[in-house]
């Protein structure tokens, strides 16, 4: 019996799904996975990660009429087969950069991946009105200086489903990376959310149908937002947890990490301000100056005063020049400030209180201030 090359992809994920040391050593060998999958079944003797997969499975071809089931419910349900190293399909590129790429994905959606740029966005479950307020901004942002950027996160609570959100409010295509199988949308309550990704986006899993939830799962899944970034923007994090071992693994991928910088009491920044720190992160201003350290071309913009700073609110010529004074001066008190910019005490204290709230300055002791983010 003949059987599709996609089954036989399908079948070899399967076996190596959960055994990435094995699968690392041998799948870059092989141009196409299906030839792997036929010289594998066939060895004989040594206990490989091989060798416990076939657990369960009587022979070669009943694994492969099981997988011959799954290709025909995954094309009644509108889910394509991506597969590593196909020169015709939609397998992202920059994926097969990485050593341990996905053999397969399963993506429902619109999105074309293969060519696309991508930007990762991570930070914690637990985020803040900072966060999620950041969160929309930089990809409002985005979407006007790189309008055809594809925005990837893990649709988990959070930074992550709030910047599918702000994709789908901008009308950028953004594509979810789940932690769990074709089947099942993880949390249940994010179900809504990803029919309108997949109508604007796509949903992608590498774990085949039926696949239990584990811990494990997420852990891999946060490789694959690593590994289809151009570069990963850390929003919040706390100094544990599944962002640091995103920005981790993107670092190893050489990727380019940029990471928003908080209060220095904030555990919810810790995360952050420890990235930039020890260097495994970029400082994130705005937008604008991450495409220029990087290089990247961008849509002409108008240029306006606000675009100095992330945040679109409008703000008054006393303010800017508030605002310029910080970032020429650094910490200075708020007599140097008054001297400065030329406004009376009274006035001052009030525009500073302002720009605090706003998420501008931060006051320090001493009646001094600086810019939100810039390092004490």
């Amino acid at each position: 019996m003949q059987f599709d090359d996609r089954v036989k992809a399908i079948a070899l994920n399967r076996l190596l799904v959960y055994y990435p040391t094995f699968r690392k050593r041998v799948v870059a060998e092989f141009d196409r996975v299906s030839s792997l999958f036929d010289l594998l079944w066939d060895i004989e003797g040594g206990e490989t990660a091989l060798k416990y997969g076939k657990l369960g499975y009587r022979s070669k071809e009943e694994l492969l009429k099981s997988c011959t089931k799954e290709l025909l419910w995954a094309e009644s349900r509108g889910v394509s087969i991506l597969i590593a190293g196909d020169p015709l399909g939609d397998y992202p590129k920059k994926l097969m950069e990485c050593n341990d790429y996905p053999i397969i994905l399963y993506k429902r959606g619109r999105a074309k991946l293969r060519d696309s740029r991508f930007i990762s966005i991570v930070g914690t479950r637990r985020a803040t009105r900072y966060g999620i307020e950041m969160c929309q901004k930089i990809v409002e942002k985005i979407s006007i200086v790189a309008p055809n950027t594809i925005i990837v996160s893990g649709l988990a609570f959070g930074i992550d489903i709030q910047a599918h959100k702000s994709a789908l409010k901008y009308n950028l295509p953004t594509v979810a990376i789940l932690g769990c199988a074709p089947d099942q949308i993880y949390p249940a309550s994010h179900t809504n959310w990803s029919k309108m990704i997949v109508e604007k986006g796509a949903l992608l899993t590498e774990l085949p149908k039926g696949s239990a939830f584990m811990k494990l799962n997420y852990i891999r899944r946060n490789r694959i937002i690593a590994g289809i970034s151009d570069l990963l923007i850390v929003i919040e994090s706390g100094e544990r947890g599944g962002s640091l071992i995103t920005a981790s693994m993107a670092n190893c991928y050489n990727r380019e990490v940029f990471a928003l910088p908080g209060r220095v009491d904030d555990t919810l920044s810790k995360g952050c301000n420890l990235l930039i720190a020890n260097n495994r992160a970029n400082l994130f201003t705005t937008v604008e100056e991450m495409f220029n350290q990087l290089g990247w071309e961008r849509a002409p913009i108008i240029a306006s005063p606000t675009d100095s700073t992330l945040f679109d609110t409008p703000i008054n010529e006393e303010k800017i020049k508030i605002l310029v004074t910080l970032q020429q001066l650094g910490e200075p008190s708020v007599e140097r400030i008054a001297q400065s910019v030329g406004i009376e005490i009274g006035k001052l204290l009030s525009l500073l209180v302002e720009l605090e709230l706003e998420g501008r300055i931060e006051a320090l002791e001493g009646k001094r201030y600086k810019i939100a983010g810039a390092t004490v």
